[in-house]
């Protein structure tokens, strides 16, 4: 990902990190049902293989040259890998699940949504049954 401050964890990669801290056996991916499944919103780096087939994320650890200009990651080998999630990518119209879930995150995203899109939490929580 190309950012500002590649030290600080965003909204758009912060599931990235709750990944790597081995928060996750698995992940279902709700996305938006106009996203094409030919251009999936995940960067291919993070997918096992480098491919966005696999549905399955690795993460890997690489040295810093893997980053420089010019770089490509998928040249270079892992300094070290860890355990693979299996991930589900499914659209928001089709996505229904008797299965319990251990967490349901709603993403606010400032720099992508719209203030407006705010009024709309109070809504979906309504959609989103949590028991304690």
């Amino acid at each position: 990902f190309l950012k500002k401050d590649p030290q600080k964890v965003t909204e758009g990669d912060f599931l990235l990190y709750a990944i790597a801290c081995g928060w996750f056996s698995s992940m279902a991916y709700v996305h938006h049902p106009l996203l094409s499944p030919d251009a999936p919103d995940i960067p291919h780096t993070i997918m096992k293989d480098f491919t966005d087939s696999t549905e399955k994320i690795r993460l890997g650890s690489y040295p810093s040259e893997a980053f420089a200009v010019g770089s490509r990651v998928e040249n270079f080998e892992p300094l070290a890998v860890d355990p693979e999630v299996p991930l589900e990518l499914v659209s928001g119209n089709d996505f229904k699940t008797a299965d319990a879930f251990d967490f349901v995150y709603l993403t606010r995203s400032p720099r992508y949504t719209p203030e407006s899109a705010d009024d709309l939490i109070p809504i979906i929580r309504e959609y989103i049954q949590v028991e304690s």
